[in-house]
C-alpha cells in the first residue's frame, strides 16, 4: 500500500521574496489605494503625503513653512483634515486645526 505526502504551500521566505521587494510598506500601500493613487502621489500635496506617511518630514516643520497648506485639496477634494479624520490621526487632526483647517467644512 503506498501513503501520498502532501504539501500544502510553501512559507519559505526565499518563494516569497520577490514579492515583498516590490511592494512598499503596509503602512504606505494602504495609504496609496485608500487615496485611489498609484504612480501620481508626486502630483499629490506634500501634507498629504506626510498624513499619509510617505514623507518622513513631520507634520508640524511642513505646516511651519507652508500653513496655507491645510487648505490644499487632492484630486478628490480633500484636505488634510479629511484625511487626518479618515485615518484616525488624533495628533495630526489637531494639529491642522491649529493651523487654520476649518472642522466644519470636511467631507
Amino acid at each position: 500500500m503506498k501513503y501520498l505526502t502532501t504539501t500544502y504551500g510553501t512559507s519559505s521566505s526565499a518563494a516569497n521574496a520577490p514579492n515583498r521587494s516590490r511592494r512598499r510598506s503596509g503602512a504606505s500601500q494602504r495609504a496609496v489605494r485608500a487615496a485611489g493613487l498609484k504612480s501620481r502621489t508626486s502630483k499629490f500635496p506634500l501634507v498629504h503625503r506626510v498624513i499619509f506617511g510617505l514623507s518622513s518630514k513631520p507634520l508640524a516643520a511642513e505646516l511651519d513653512e507652508n500653513p496655507h497648506a491645510v487648505y490644499l485639496t487632492d484630486a478628490q477634494n480633500r484636505t488634510a483634515l479629511d484625511w487626518a479624520t479618515a485615518r484616525s490621526q488624533l495628533e495630526d487632526m489637531a494639529l491642522v486645526i491649529k493651523y487654520g483647517a476649518d472642522p466644519n467644512n470636511m467631507m
